[in-house]
């Protein structure tokens, strides 16, 4: 349970940092978010991100 408390905590922070680097165009803080994103679902054990990526 607190694998997943840690990737909840994580997603929430790499949705806020994704949100301010779109409206800053800051490209370092994007790809930033988008590992943060990535090491999240993992602690989630979400589905295969690939087929989330695809809207599957």
């Amino acid at each position: 349970m607190k694998k997943q408390a840690q990737g909840m905590d994580l997603y929430l922070l790499a949705c806020s940092n994704f949100a301010e680097a779109l409206e800053t165009s800051d490209g370092e803080l994007a790809g930033e978010a988008a590992t943060q994103i990535s090491k999240a679902l993992d602690l989630l054990d979400i589905m295969d991100k690939s087929q989330l990526l695809q809207g599957k």
